[in-house]
Order: C-alpha cells, then structure tokens, then sequence
C-alpha cells in the first residue's frame, strides 16, 4: 500500500475516533437510568429559600452541578406534600425535594445544568407548575460545546402526589455529557415555569479527561512527525 495513503488514512482514522461522541439515548425511569450518584436540591439550603442561578451544589460523591437560569433569575426549594412548610402540590414523591424555576422572580429562561466533570448519564422527574399535559425538550453539550443532541420529553401535571411526574433521563456510553439545557414546556403561558427533584447521575470513578483542542491533536501531530521522517528517510 503507498505509504502516504495510509498515512492519510491513519491520520483521518485518528480525528474521527478522538472528535466522535456516542448519541446519548433517553432513560424513561430512575431504575433504568441506574445512577450511581445522586444531588438533593436540600443541600442548597432549607424549603422555602431562594437559590441564585449560578449556584453550585455538590452531589453524594463530591461532583460540582452549577444551576442556572439563561436570564438570571432564581431558584427556589419546595418539598413536595405532605409536608408542614414550603410544601409543592404536585405529582411528585411525597417528601421529594424540588427545585422550582420560580416565576415570582420574573420570566424566567431554559434551565442550565453544568458538571465540573462529564457525566454518562443525568435524569430527574419534571412537571409544569400548571396541572395538565406539557411537553419540553433538553439539548446536552459536550466540554468543547458541542450539542449531542435535543431530546423531548412530555408528561401530565396533577396534584396527586403519587410519584407519577414524567421522568426523564439521558445516558452514554463516553461520559461526554458536560451540561444539558431544559427548555421549552408548551401549553403554559409561562414557558419554563416547572421543578424537577433529586438528579440521579452516573459518573466514572476515573473519567477520561475531556480532550481541548491542543491535546487532541497531539497524537495527530506525533503521526505526522513520523510520517515526515519517514518521508525525509526515503528522499535521502
């Protein structure tokens, strides 16, 4: 075979394998999204208190997830009924808690949720703070910002408080998943006006390093050293 089109082959074989992420795939309950890690949104403070966007909360096992809101507006801690204080008559858990994009803030924006590092995987239960059918959508982005994807998701809002709150879940195969945007529910006059409870994560306990843009090109740069040396070899 010419050694310079393997060499160009090798080259292009490289950059996709190191530029190529796996689609994650939708997880419809907590059983299946199977995490091993989880954040209770308590941690951020007592129910009934506000939480700024920009906030950063620690999971079980010491992940970072920031929450914020793409218009600054913040947050607020609500457990779901029966509960004494600060309580959310939705269809969640009894006694979950939730962290509610508040509209007493204001209009509120899409919902960000960023990782100190990727993840494999991310779910939650999410209702409309309106009783009713809603549908929404969630786009998660790799450490470069590149979008993996937008998915849907839809489900019914009561207040029934029996766990029945539509949960939704992303999961994949490369812990590629450095944040996700929850955006976009219908049939609302306040678009983004929902909760979602505890996120269930699922996380490596050594997670290869997101690759930038110098680093993934190092192995490209020492095949091309090579495939230089190789060729000043057969000219001399």
């Amino acid at each position: 075979m010419n050694t310079k089109l393997f060499l160009t082959t090798a080259l292009l074989t490289a950059w996709s394998c190191l530029t190529a992420h796996a689609v994650p795939v939708v997880v419809t309950s907590r059983a299946a999204q199977a995490g091993n890690d989880s954040l209770l949104w308590t941690d951020l403070g007592s129910p009934g208190s506000s939480v700024a966007s920009g906030t950063t909360a620690l999971s079980a096992n010491g992940l970072g997830v920031t929450v914020s809101n793409s218009n600054s507006s913040s947050f607020e801690l609500r457990v779901q009924i029966p509960t004494a204080f600060s309580s959310w008559s939705g269809n969640f858990t009894p006694g979950d808690p939730v962290l509610w994009n508040s509209p007493s803030s204001g209009e509120n924006g899409p919902t960000t949720l960023s990782f100190a590092a990727p993840v494999l995987g991310v779910g939650f239960n999410i209702m409309a703070d309106f009783y009713g059918a809603f549908t929404g959508q969630v786009e998660a982005f790799d450490a470069l910002n590149n979008s993996l994807g937008i998915f849907a998701y839809s489900g019914t809002s009561n207040g029934d408080s029996d766990g029945s709150a539509v949960y939704f879940g992303l999961q994949d195969t490369s812990a590629s998943i450095s944040r996700i945007v929850i955006t976009g529910l219908t049939a609302s006059s306040v678009p983004n006006d929902f909760a979602i409870n505890q996120l269930s994560l699922n996380t490596l306990a050594t997670a290869a390093p997101e690759l930038d843009g110098a680093t993934a090109t190092l192995p490209l740069t020492m095949m091309l050293m090579g495939w230089l040396s190789l060729k000043r070899r057969k000219t001399t």
